[in-house]
């Protein structure tokens, strides 16, 4: 049974503030909730709504949960509803911790490519950044302090549950330092930049790479110039001011990988 209190804390983690207090955030929908099962992510409580509890497939989302020790509540509808913020709810809300890696990580692991995101500011732009790099296999997302919250809930939604497949995303970095660090332990630093006078097509993914990807609207911040930051561009053979930052990033993750070591 859950209390006022407990409802009280569920509904703070709608608010980034309560997010990063608790180190918690929600996510809802099944497809969402499934990812987040079989990731390395801990989700600590699964809430279903009584009118969907019973039916397939929650039933079968109940018992893969059960299985996997994770504590289930059944409550009102009108209670999941205060939950969501989808426009169509589907019955099913999931408290997940948030990972607490640090960086000594990502030196230890050494990933061959990485991209880090700069003033990301749109929940719909970082969440499909999220997904193409999982579908590209990259095995590190980067975001700065300037990025939109990464547990934000249209971020997620996004994302497709793409941020459970992702073995290392960092948040709230300070990206000018890491980018140093890199460029001193042998990366090539890009960044995808409409300004840039190398194609995408021209760089050397082949080397360990870390691709920066900034807003539309500002691109990558100005300080990076002080750092060996190659400017790399798609070209434009037809019309239009630019591209989203991620259309952009998906395209030229398309061709890194496909001409990367």
């Amino acid at each position: 049974m859950i209390s006022k209190n407990q409802l009280k804390l569920l509904r703070s983690l709608q608010q980034k503030k309560y997010r990063k207090q608790e180190k918690k955030f929600l996510i809802e929908g099944l497809n969402l909730c499934r990812a987040a099962i079989e990731s390395y992510y801990r989700t600590e409580l699964f809430l279903f709504g009584e009118s969907v509890a019973e039916k397939e497939p929650f039933a079968a989302l109940q018992q893969l949960a059960s299985g996997k020790g994770i504590d289930l509540e059944i409550i009102a509808d009108k209670t999941i509803m205060q939950l969501s913020d989808a426009v169509s709810p589907q019955g099913v809300v999931a408290v997940v911790k948030m990972p607490e890696l640090k960086l000594t990580e990502l030196w230890d692991s050494s990933p061959h490519q990485l991209i880090i995101l700069d003033k990301i500011a749109d929940p719909g732009n970082l969440g499909t950044i999220i997904r193409s790099a999982a579908w590209f296999g990259l095995s590190a997302v980067i975001c700065s302090d300037r990025c939109v919250d990464l547990y934000n809930a249209k971020v997620l939604r996004s994302s497709a549950g793409s941020v459970f497949y992702i073995p290392q995303i960092y948040t709230d970095v300070e990206i000018l330092s890491l980018s140093a660090e890199l460029a001193a332990r042998g990366y090539q630093l890009y960044a995808a930049d409409s300004s840039g006078k190398t194609s995408y097509r021209e760089a050397d993914f082949s080397v360990p790479y870390a691709l920066i990807v900034g807003s539309e609207r500002h691109g990558v911040q100005a300080a990076f110039n002080q750092l060996p930051v190659q400017k790399i561009s798609i070209p434009r053979h037809g019309k239009g001011d630019s591209l989203n930052a991620g259309v952009a990033a998906s395209i030229i993750l398309t061709y890194a990988v496909g001409h990367g070591s």
